[in-house]
């Protein structure tokens, strides 16, 4: 009950179940086609058990339930096998506690693992339960429980369950026939099921997934490995032999003679003693170990999707090293909260750095992408790129329900429902699902607003290029500002102020009151080239608009400290980083924001 106790809230409080299900978004539907496609391999049936376990991780305490009653059942079996001699008395100790440290990683197949381990650990103390005599039926239990293991964890920890029969035939009975016979039976079965099945899981490569079978394999063959390492230890110490007391015997076999190498049971305050003081160091360990970058960037996800954008740049802010997806979502949450044109330098940013990347940039990329492009009025462009992370990422909740959101701006209901109707399937997806069939049946007013933005002409060409893919998302309406401002992000993070200057007249459609700060700073940087080109002050068309007192007097500013180093911006970089690491500017010289490394070799300007 400790342990239980202690699980749950490590996986509540400081885990969060909902990043591990958001790292590897198992779907889940309740179907026979779907059974079907995990009964056909080894591991399959405890892959599928997992799936639907891992839909409580969507939700928190449920989640962390689910931890903590795994660990007590791997605690439980594990004790009851190590109490007939199968395995050592501190491989319960040893084995969970591995468990719960790989258990706080994001990306670890833990639930498999756990699953994996119960059903290994029940074979192992059927085995050793079995009191009948008949070596012909022994025999045939054994294989049977051998192949048991092998389809259903899969043939690695089948050969590990062969390997600890074997021993404990030698170990327990002295039964040195039988377990040539076990040896010799079981790594048949495990050979035969092994090249049958070799190298591909469900049709992909294995390389290409978690193997958590081979986690498995090595988190019990360490700790029976350092099971039995540690009872020899503690049984060269006169002190602690000297407390032994004979272990209780059983009627049956496997408990009746040990090998001289074996010490006697410990008393049962050692053995707890013991067993609390490694659960406990792997807990700290675990706690102390869990990737906090990993989980940033987790937490960010999940704002994303929540659309929580306030909670998307705080994390932000405080994260480092994005991905491409999040750093793609960093432009969505920042024209969401109407600052993209105000706050774009103030996050890592570099000329290296599309816009609007392709799938050049990686597949991981295109759920966003297609995000990104229907609502930039692009559904075309949007369903194709979300079709293609369909094709290579497979059915996940996101992508079903993007589908889903695309056909409903494109009108085409019936095929809406389809997708969102095989989402409500999924234990995890079922409300998100019923939600948004409420919202295509009675269109609301972002559905409508979507619509009113569809591009009306084509462009013949496999790859549009950003700048016309956006210009044509506002030919086909004016008022569209996120086509306006992320044209208008596009020129800055290319270093182009004239097209800034030229496309100004586009804040009008928008019924902007004031130019934006990294417009005004793109503006003064234009005129300050034209100057230098001409010796004169260009005459420039502010559709209306004017530059505030301040943006022109910290350009008066910047230009002092850079006159101050004469020109050179090596030796002016960390002043301006101090002061303008945050502007148009900084990043027009450098090519690169404040927080992000130098991508060019720099030379004086005048």
């Amino acid at each position: 009950m400790g342990l239980g106790l202690l699980a749950l809230g490590f996986f509540g409080l400081w885990i969060d179940p909902r990043l591990q299900y958001l790292s590897r978004l198992p779907l889940f539907y309740p179907d026979a086609t779907f059974f079907h496609d995990f009964n056909l391999r080894p591991g399959g049936l405890v892959e599928y058990t997992a799936r639907y376990l891992a839909q409580w991780q969507a939700e928190v305490w449920p989640g962390a339930l689910v931890a903590a009653l795994g660990l007590m059942a791997v605690y439980g079996l594990v004790r009851l096998a190590s109490g007939f001699g199968i395995v050592p008395r501190l491989f319960p100790a040893l084995a969970v506690s591995l468990l719960i440290v790989v258990g706080a990683r994001y990306d670890f197949p833990w639930l498999e693992t756990a699953m994996g381990m119960v059903l290994w650990l029940a074979a192992s103390a059927a085995f050793a339960l079995v009191s009948i005599r008949g070596w012909p039926v022994r025999w045939l239990i054994y294989g049977l429980v051998v192949a048991g293991i092998c389809w259903l964890v899969g043939p690695i920890p089948g050969g590990i369950l062969v390997v600890v029969c074997a021993l404990h035939e030698v170990i327990a009975d002295k039964r040195w026939g039988t377990a040539a016979i076990c040896v010799a039976t079981g790594g048949l079965i495990v050979t035969l099921i092994f090249r049958q099945h070799s190298g591909l899981v469900a049709g992909v490569p294995v390389k290409s997934l978690q193997n958590w079978p081979v986690w498995l394999s090595v988190i019990v063959g360490l700790s029976y490995a350092a099971g039995w390492a540690g009872e020899i230890i503690f049984r060269q110490i006169p002190k602690w032999q000297s407390k032994t007391t004979p272990a209780k015997t059983k009627s049956h076999a496997p408990a009746k003679a040990l090998l001289p190498l074996i010490p006697a049971r410990f008393p049962n305050w050692i053995d707890t003693a013991v067993g609390a003081a490694f659960i406990t160091f792997a807990f700290l360990i675990a706690g102390l170990t869990v990737d906090r970058h990993q989980r940033s960037l987790l937490e960010m996800e999940r704002c994303a999707q929540r659309q929580d954008w306030p909670g998307f740049l705080a994390l932000a802010r405080q994260t480092e090293g994005f991905s491409k997806p999040l750093h793609l979502q960093l432009h969505r949450a920042l024209f969401q909260q109407g600052q993209l044109l105000d706050q774009l330098f103030a996050f890592p940013q570099s000329t290296q750095l599309e816009l609007l990347p392709g799938p050049e940039e990686g597949l991981e990329i295109l759920p966003v992408l297609s995000a990104t492009l229907l609502e930039l009025g692009q559904p075309n462009l949007a369903e194709h790129w979300a079709h293609e992370a369909l094709e290579a990422a497979g059915e996940r909740p996101e992508l079903l329900l993007l589908l889903a959101k695309i056909n409903a701006v494109k009108g085409k209901l019936p095929a809406a429902k389809v997708f969102l109707n095989r989402l409500r399937q999924c234990p995890a997806g079922r409300v998100t699902a019923e939600v948004a069939l409420r919202e295509v049946s009675e269109p609301s007013a972002e559905l409508l607003r979507l619509r009113s933005f569809k591009v009306n002409t084509d462009y013949p060409a496999s790859r549009i290029p950003t700048s016309v893919l956006l210009q044509q998302a506002l030919h086909a309406n004016h008022a569209n500002r996120m086509a306006l401002e992320y044209l208008m992000a596009h020129y800055l993070l290319s270093v182009k102020p004239d097209l800034v200057v030229k496309h100004l007249g586009g804040f009008k459609g928008v019924a902007a009151t004031a130019l934006p700060r990294h417009i005004e700073e793109a503006v003064l940087a234009y005129q300050r080239e034209a100057f230098l080109k001409t010796q004169k002050a260009p005459e420039l068309d502010l559709a209306g608009f004017s530059i505030r007192s301040e943006t022109r007097q910290r350009f008066e500013r910047f230009l002092r400290l850079l006159a101050q180093h004469k020109g050179d911006v090596v030796a002016a970089r960390p002043a301006m980083t101090r002061e303008f690491g945050d502007t148009y500017w900084f990043y027009s010289i450098y090519e690169t924001t404040a927080g992000a490394p130098a991508s060019m070799k720099l030379e004086k300007i005048p």
